[in-house]
């Protein structure tokens, strides 16, 4: 609210003098960059102010809020963080002046309707992980079931039956689910998830509104490497522990999630079995499922992916970006075309994509137009290593 929101602007300058020097990225003159992406304070400020703008512009609708909002979610990837940090600092100032504008006194007789509003909210599981470990995410989504669950209960993007409906974006689904239920939120910690910026975007969203977590660590992935807000402070199940550890941690979410969601216990005999049989499946996988040096150093986001892999379908492997005053910004990767006229936000995402590939080495331009790009060995290195 209003008092959290001042907070947080006062804060402004403290996060500013968290920006630091890196080295530009290879192929680049090697010209020290001032950067701030990659600092988690800085990150779970940004969420948390989304969330109280977002909440003024729910209530008022207000063009300048909203345009705040889209600065705050421009892609902060190391290229030109002080540019876009400024603005949303511009935001913020003319924001505090205005204060009082966004929040109106309000005297009105309490409303029977209001009484809906301060219902305790339902609780829901939310899966948040890589869409590269959704081999593991679904034994998770089984065993979740085999406690009681149901889909009604869980809401995982890569798992059909639990995933987004029609109509809906990620964005909006997530957020809806955020604000409409108590969401006990379960990580699935590896490699691939920390590599992932919709990933870390989950997880700070969920610190900021205090949501019950467990987190899962896959197999190969230690406690020492989990970073940021979410640590092994809460129930953390490391999937590759010996089996009398992995079933002692399995008890307990069971017995958590039993009296959380207030649903019937199974008999014991029943569970153990289905417990059981989850290891060992988990253990087969640890011995299936490939995971190249490349996936391991370096995972792109499910857009950037998609970009990638359809510009490696022509056989020049080449991606296109226009400008024009209809669509404004284009990127074209092969048969697919991903423009402004999509809209500014949906836009953005591909757009921080294009940039992610090429911060990543694995796209590079061709000539000095800035206008036709080409997918490069270690791109089509990335690509063999997720098939």
């Amino acid at each position: 609210m209003k008092e959290r929101l001042l907070e947080l602007i006062d804060k402004t300058d403290e996060i500013e003098k968290l920006f630091h020097k890196t080295p530009a990225a290879p192929g680049i003159a090697m010209v020290a960059t001032e950067t701030i992406y990659d600092i988690q304070e800085f990150i779970l400020w940004i969420q948390e102010l989304k969330l109280e703008l977002q909440e003024i512009h729910d209530r008022t609708h207000n063009k300048f809020i909203w345009e705040a909002i889209n600065d705050l979610s421009a892609n902060f990837n190391g290229r030109s963080d002080r540019e876009k940090f400024n603005k949303v600092k511009g935001d913020l100032i003319a924001i505090k002046r205005n204060i009082d504008t966004y929040y109106p006194q309000v005297k009105s007789l309490y409303r029977p309707e209001e009484k809906e509003k301060n219902m305790p909210k339902k609780s829901k599981i939310f899966i948040s992980h890589s869409s590269q470990d959704k081999l593991y995410v679904e034994e998770i989504v089984s065993l979740l079931d085999d406690i009681g669950l149901t889909d009604e209960h869980i809401f995982c993007s890569s798992i059909p039956g639990y995933d987004i409906p029609l109509g809906k974006t990620i964005y909006e689904y997530l957020r809806e689910q955020f604000q409409e239920f108590d969401l006990h939120v379960i990580f699935v910690h590896s490699k691939a998830y920390y590599n992932s910026p919709i990933s870390l975007n989950e997880m700070g969203a969920a610190w900021v509104l205090k949501n019950n977590f467990t987190s899962f660590l896959l197999p190969g992935f230690g406690f020492n490497e989990m970073k940021g807000v979410v640590n092994n402070a809460n129930i953390s199940i490391k999937l590759d522990n010996t089996d009398d550890e992995v079933k002692d941690k399995l008890n307990q979410l069971r017995n958590l999630l039993i009296s959380e969601f207030e649903i019937k216990r199974k008999a014991d005999i029943l569970w153990e079995k289905k417990r059981d049989q989850f290891i060992k499946r988990i253990k087969e996988l640890q011995s299936f499922v490939p995971v190249s040096d490349v996936a391991r150093e370096i995972v792109i986001s499910q857009e950037a992916d998609e970009i990638l892999h359809n510009a490696a379908k022509e056989a020049n492997a080449q991606i296109i970006v226009t400008h024009n005053l209809s669509s404004g910004k284009c990127i074209q990767a092969g048969a697919e075309s991903y423009s402004e006229a999509m809209g500014v936000r949906e836009f953005s995402k591909w757009d921080a994509a294009f940039d992610e590939l090429l911060a990543h080495g694995y796209i590079k331009e061709i000539g000095k137009k800035h206008e036709v790009f080409q997918v490069t060995d270690k791109g089509f290195t990335y690509i063999e290593s997720t098939v």
